[in-house]
């Protein structure tokens, strides 16, 4: 049996052991949810509660287990920390790891709408052909938006397409493709549509109060203002757009598509 001291003890150094988990998972939430992921794309790739998930049941794990092997008198009490250390942090690298190839790239402008493209998504061999660095390397401080202009060329337009059809890559994830958002601003502008076709189709899955709250600071400028969808792996979202300028002003979580 152990005394009331041993007991005590072990919850000690349980608590310290949570509160250092603690303070790293904060750091790394920052890191995912405010460069990574920012939100609402974090809804839109799908990655918030399976990330908080995973984070969560590593947190505890490691200072249970140190509650249970932890004992001054045991000449392998290091050892034992130690691998419950290595443990902790293994996983935690590969939740980490999991999470970063997973993560948004790109936000681009395609055709009349937005593409979220992960970073897994890309077409690597696009990736090295592209004629512009940026482009070779996904970005790992945070989505950029920009355009992915179709060539000219007859061959390449229905290669693309053809690969599209049969699940490949397709141009969003073709960075050889790819150019800054404001060499399409003039296409962007023509495929604005007008926020009350966004409100209306939105008051068919939710109630008034919520679509207005979003919508609010926008609809006092509805001639200002309207939206593009955002075509996303889990959850489509709208882009509110400036009409007269074609400049992102923020994505919101509402349906994008007309019925």
């Amino acid at each position: 049996m152990y005394s009331r001291q041993d007991i005590l003890t072990r919850l000690r150094a349980g608590a310290i052991h949570l509160g250092i988990s603690a303070l790293i998972a904060l750091l790394l939430i920052v890191v995912v949810f405010k460069v990574w992921y920012p939100a609402p794309l974090d809804e839109a790739a799908g990655v918030r509660h399976i990330y908080l998930l995973i984070l969560g049941i590593d947190v505890t794990i490691g200072p249970c287990l140190t509650c249970l092997v932890f004992d001054t008198r045991k000449r392998s009490l290091r050892f034992d920390l130690s691998v419950i250390a290595l443990l902790q942090l293994g996983a935690l690298g590969y939740g980490m790891a999991t999470v970063f190839v997973a993560r948004p790239a790109y936000v681009v402008f395609n055709v009349d709408r937005f593409d979220l493209v992960l970073a897994k998504d890309i077409d690597p061999k696009s990736e090295a052909r592209s004629k512009t660095s940026q482009y070779r390397r996904a970005p790992v401080t945070g989505p950029r938006w920009l355009s992915a202009v179709m060539p000219t060329d007859t061959e390449e337009r229905n290669k693309i397409l053809f690969q599209a059809v049969g699940g490949g890559y397709d141009l969003p994830q073709l960075p050889e493709y790819y150019a800054p958002l404001s060499a399409q601003s003039e296409v962007l502008k023509k495929r604005v549509q007008p926020l009350e076709t966004l409100r209306s189709d939105n008051l068919k899955r939710a109630s008034a109060e919520q679509v207005d709250r979003l919508l609010a600071p926008y609809l006092k400028e509805p001639q200002r203002y309207g939206f593009l969808p955002l075509r996303a792996p889990v959850q489509d979202m709208a882009v509110i757009v400036q009409r007269d300028t074609g400049a992102v002003v923020k994505i919101l979580p509402l349906y994008p598509w007309s019925d």
